[in-house]
């Protein structure tokens, strides 16, 4: 299991600002999107445990339908706002878990050859 501060800790000084907070603001929406997409798709955590995390710290309680929406739509928001996947790469390189490298390699050619 991975250190969830120490991730988002990462996270918000990579992004410049705290991104856990109840706000539709495009930049938190994005910022919270790419966080959420990297515990589903690299760390290998259920909705349901990301919304638990989420809410043992920072106390907002984000339930399971709203980290399925941000996995959802990180690949529109990643095309958009290519910083997004700029602090997912510096995020990935920054660990010395290898899986989650091969993992990005994996993700990033799927989205290539199915044009997003």
């Amino acid at each position: 299991m991975i250190d969830f501060k120490q991730t988002l800790k990462l996270f918000e000084t990579e992004f410049g600002f705290e991104f856990l907070k109840k706000t539709r603001k495009r930049e938190y929406v994005e910022a919270r999107a790419t966080f959420i997409y990297y515990l589903y798709k690299y760390k290998k955590i259920g909705l349901s445990n990301i919304s638990r995390l989420i809410y043992r710290n920072t106390g907002w309680k984000i339930n399971h339908a709203t980290v399925f929406h941000s996995i959802k739509l990180w690949d529109m928001y990643s095309k958009y706002n290519p910083q997004l996947d700029t602090v997912l790469k510096r995020i990935i390189g920054q660990f010395d878990n290898d899986n989650d490298k091969i993992e990005y390699i994996k993700n990033t050619v799927s989205r290539l050859s199915s044009g997003k």
